[in-house]
């Protein structure tokens, strides 16, 4: 890897957290609220990295759709206590600022419903330089703005900066930017197999610490 990076950008769900369980259960539930009825695993999947609210207008079937938003957010937020981070996130996280790299994250979400507290995730977010959210960009993943924002805000080229996710999408806003992707091979919404036929990643890194090993 060139000694030209100087910082590397994180997706957050499904990336840092293990949020799998608590999305699908959430969607489970304005589903089943909403329409009396689930959506099939793969098509809740499939709105991984994308923003809630127009994914939820997409897939639910309501007059209210922001109430459908407002139940989904209340289950998520009840129910965050069974969220952990992946192993070796954390300290993949506190060596490479200990190694001289500025760390942020990039994600879909709106970061400031994010409920760090019952993720335990409090202490670990004063690490990031900074933090592209939801509310941070006009456009989303997989359009290069959120990691355009992050390059502004980081005083840094494309060239010197990796962006790591567990999406199709995170790969593609990667490309748009002129950004190197890392895809983790923890993904469950777009594992490395996948990604070879579809669009695959830069690098593929089996566990936290291989991109130690590379970078």
């Amino acid at each position: 890897m060139s000694s030209k990076i100087k910082a590397v950008l994180f997706d957050f769900d499904g990336t840092i957290m293990d949020t799998n369980t608590v999305i699908i259960d959430s969607w489970n539930y304005a589903c089943e609220k909403h329409m009396g009825r689930r959506l099939p695993l793969d098509v809740i999947i499939s709105t991984f990295g994308v923003p809630l609210e127009p994914a939820i207008r997409e897939h639910i079937e309501t007059d209210d759709w922001k109430q459908a938003v407002d139940d989904y957010r209340s289950y998520q937020h009840e129910n965050s206590c069974v969220v952990r981070m992946f192993d070796g996130v954390e300290e993949l996280l506190r060596e490479l600022k200990a190694r001289g790299y500025e760390i942020g994250i990039v994600t879909s979400r709106t970061w400031k419903n994010a409920p760090l507290a019952l993720y335990g995730f409090e202490e670990t977010a004063k690490l990031f330089d900074v933090i592209v959210s939801m509310e941070t960009c006009d456009a989303h993943k997989p359009e290069p703005e959120p990691l355009y924002k992050a390059l502004e805000l980081l005083g840094m080229e494309a060239d010197e900066v990796l962006y790591v996710g567990d999406s199709k999408l995170d790969l593609m806003c990667a490309a748009n930017a002129g950004v190197k992707s890392v895809l983790v091979g923890w993904s469950l919404c777009f594992p490395p197999e996948k990604a070879e036929i579809e669009f695959p990643a830069d690098i593929v890194i089996d566990k936290p610490s291989d991109l130690l090993d590379i970078i």
